[in-house]
């Protein structure tokens, strides 16, 4: 799947990211069904693979679970739930077992639910988390879910339940769970649950402790699939949706978001693999993307560009244009600013018209990507600066009183009316040559009567 490269502005406002597709693959298999990866210092989306397809999310679901619980709770170190039988009773039914270790009629406080249903999956505190908040109804906080994930633009995304086991009907893409979990990354306490590797609630009514320690074997480092950079967020498997990993990572000063969904647990021959695909992948894609791109300055702003021709002015025939913002852009470190970036002016005038403020905008330099100078079928536009004034410039009032003078004799309305007084002169005049003409055929008529 083609990566997909996008632009971002520095001190140029715009509404959206400006993005260019482009031919930048991996250098590496991704063994995952969908993947979304995106760079959180500019909004590239650098690498998607089936993006947009609908799949089973497994315990991902929780991201969603996460958020409003720590966005409706008032103190989650304070306010609690217990497991109350029909909760134990439905996971006894689907065969389920409950992964964080709590016992019937146990109480924890919402964080501590949280930790375990983010560190250890544990679906008995998912479903007391959306007991707690959905005023103890199920299908209410599931609602609530959907609602929030439609709010989000997650518009391919349906939850059926709040921990992730399979259900018909519940579903989402790698493209909606990066949205989710980009908004989960700004929740406050979101961050702090999801980078932590082990937690220990403490005394509870039926434990003198549970320890949870992170299913995202990736930040353990006791783990063989640790992997420095990586700071979160969820991991998750069921037979429907395979392994599936949402992660952060930063590296140099780089931070990127990368959803992989679906990667399998048995090959063609249905043999287990021996080792977690979605770690494998996710490893292997971050290390492509650190190694291959990074964020290059294409136009400083305050940058001589061009002098455009001035009229009306005595002073000045030209003024400096420059560039009125920097613009940066995610590119290969490998690719050449001179043989790969053009420039594009134009939508310049041909010329502008005194007066002139400085700042005053007169056009645009856009920003064209050449991935293969030599084909322009590759070309992309990839952004734009605006190009500004450097000085002002007044308006000479003796050349705008000549151009308004020459614009009213070169104006269809003064032409119309020459046009129509010289028709009326010559009508004048030719009546007047007939009537004199009559007058002194009439005079000679009545002469010679009279003799």
């Amino acid at each position: 799947m083609a990566a997909v490269i996008a632009a971002v502005m520095i001190a140029v406002p715009f509404s959206e990211a400006l993005v260019a597709y482009a031919a930048y693959e991996p250098n590496c298999d991704v063994n995952a069904e969908a993947a979304y990866m995106v760079c959180l210092d500019t909004g590239d989306v650098i690498y998607e693979k089936n993006a947009d397809k609908r799949m089973a999310p497994a315990s991902l679901v929780t991201i969603m679970t996460a958020i409003l619980a720590l966005e409706k709770v008032d103190d989650i170190t304070t306010e609690t739930n217990t497991l109350k039988r029909n909760i134990q009773d439905h996971l006894y039914l689907i065969g389920n077992v409950a992964l964080g270790g709590v016992v019937l009629n146990e109480e924890l406080t919402v964080e501590q639910m949280l930790y375990a249903m983010m560190l250890r999956s544990a679906n008995e505190c998912a479903m007391m988390i959306a007991d707690y908040v959905g005023d103890g109804s199920q299908a209410y906080f599931v609602d609530m879910m959907n609602q929030k994930a439609a709010e989000l633009g997650a518009t391919n995304t349906n939850f059926v339940n709040a921990n992730g086991l399979d259900e018909e009907d519940q579903y989402t893409t790698a493209k909606d769970v990066f949205l989710m979990a980009k908004y989960a990354l700004g929740v406050e306490g979101f961050r702090e649950i999801v980078e932590t590797v082990t937690y220990d609630t403490g005394a509870t009514n039926k434990h003198d402790n549970l320890k949870w320690q992170t299913n995202m074997q990736m930040i353990n480092p006791n783990s063989q699939y640790y992997y420095g950079p990586v700071t979160g967020i969820k991991s998750g498997n069921t037979a429907d949706a395979g392994r599936c990993f949402v992660s952060v990572a930063t590296m140099n000063g780089y931070n990127y978001l990368l959803v992989v969904m679906g990667a399998p647990t048995v090959d063609e021959n249905g043999n287990a693999y021996e080792k977690n695909l979605a770690f494998v992948d996710t490893k292997a894609l971050y290390n492509w993307a650190f190694n291959t791109f990074e964020i290059k300055t294409i136009v400083e702003e305050g940058r001589q560009i061009t002098e455009e021709p001035v009229k009306m002015s005595l002073e000045n025939d030209y003024v400096m244009l420059v560039t009125g913002g920097g613009f940066e852009y995610l590119l290969p470190s490998n690719l050449s600013m001179s043989e790969n970036i053009a420039f594009d002016y134009s939508s310049l005038p041909e010329h502008i018209e005194a007066p002139v403020k400085k700042g005053d905008v007169i056009g645009e330099m856009k920003i064209i990507l050449k991935l293969n100078p030599l084909d322009e079928e590759t070309w992309e536009e990839i952004g734009s600066v605006p190009l500004i004034a450097v000085k002002d410039i007044a308006k000479s009032e003796m050349l705008s009183t000549l151009q308004s003078v020459k614009e009213i004799f070169a104006s269809f309305w003064f032409k119309f009316f020459v046009v129509l007084f010289v028709l009326t002169v010559i009508s004048y005049v030719a009546f007047m040559i007939i009537r004199n003409k009559n007058r002194r055929k009439y005079s000679e008529v009545r002469r010679r009567k009279r003799l």
